[in-house]
């Protein structure tokens, strides 16, 4: 008796398994939005053509893709609420793969404007850029709108989501400036650059004489990552005295380096203070011994 009942639930079992186990139909799409980008989270529906009451859900992931599992192969509607147009034509389920799906949705549009200026004067020619938050996450975020202010420093970022919150991002004389402003559409932003800085100084060789050849000075914001070839500000030199002056520098924390053929390179960070000028006194060497001198407009001058 035991053993029959043993085989009855291991037939029962098998049978399970094989139901289970085996191949599904899946109807497979697309959902863009007006601007050709992955629309998430949306809810899609999918009604048998041959049999009406049956209608199966799903919903767009990151990628704005959707995969549906259908009871059976078969001509398909595919519905998306608020779509630009009525549906995909008939989806045809076959070999339990569908021939695919592109929906299209018209998201509702914002705009963020204002004026952009630094001490108190409009700044044209300048560079507008609204990141989405969610970029600004990724390792090459990329802007979702880019506009040039006008001669009034006057921007209009256009097509912008409602419902997303944007950083805005300076392009100052060809060089990124940072706000501290995230906005969310629309929004009036009017955007006051701080005065700029100078980055100032004098390089000199092992034996303290000027140096006379080509050199460089290269650098960064000293808050981002740790690498050597991100650098916000690189600048080429060559004069009888050494010097070097580099204008229109946001006034940050800065990490510089002096480079320069048959000396090794120089590295020093520098505070940056608005409307000053900072000067640096560098001395290269050949070895792994290096020394500078920073003067700042709050501090005598001191050894690095």
């Amino acid at each position: 008796m035991l053993k029959k009942s043993w085989l009855a639930v291991s037939a029962v079992v098998i049978f399970a398994v094989v139901i289970f186990a085996g191949p599904v139909s899946v109807l497979s799409g697309t959902v863009l939005d007006d601007l050709d980008a992955a629309a998430p989270g949306l809810g899609v529906y999918v009604e048998c053509l041959d049999h009406p009451s049956e209608v199966f859900e799903g919903a767009t992931d990151d990628a704005g893709t959707f995969r549906i599992v259908v009871a059976h192969d078969g001509r398909y509607r595919v519905r998306l609420r608020d779509a630009v147009d009525e549906g995909c034509a008939p989806v045809d389920v076959s070999g339990r793969q569908s021939t695919g799906c592109i929906l299209r949705i018209v998201r509702p549009r914002a705009s963020i404007t204002g004026v952009v200026r630094q001490q108190g004067t409009p700044q044209g020619g300048d560079h507008v850029a609204a990141f989405n938050q969610r970029e600004l996450d990724k390792d090459e975020p990329m802007p979702e709108r880019t506009v040039q202010t006008d001669l009034d420093g006057k921007y209009v970022l256009h097509g912008l989501r409602p419902d997303q919150s944007y950083a805005l991002v300076i392009i100052h004389h060809g060089r990124l400036w940072p706000t501290d402003l995230v906005v969310t559409p629309p929004f009036d932003a009017d955007i006051e650059l701080p005065a700029p800085a100078t980055l100032a100084g004098r390089v000199v060789g092992p034996t303290g004489d000027p140096l006379t050849t080509r050199f460089t000075v290269s650098c960064k914001d000293a808050d981002t990552e740790d690498d050597a070839d991100d650098v916000a500000v690189e600048k080429t030199f060559w004069s009888r005295d050494g010097v070097f002056r580099i204008p229109d520098l946001r006034p940050v924390d800065w990490s510089c380096r002096v480079t320069a053929r048959g000396f090794a390179p120089f590295h020093f960070d520098a505070t940056l203070a608005e409307s000053e000028v900072t000067e640096v006194s560098v001395r290269l060497r050949s070895g792994a011994s290096l020394e500078a001198t920073v003067r700042t407009p709050t501090s005598r001058p001191r050894s690095l």
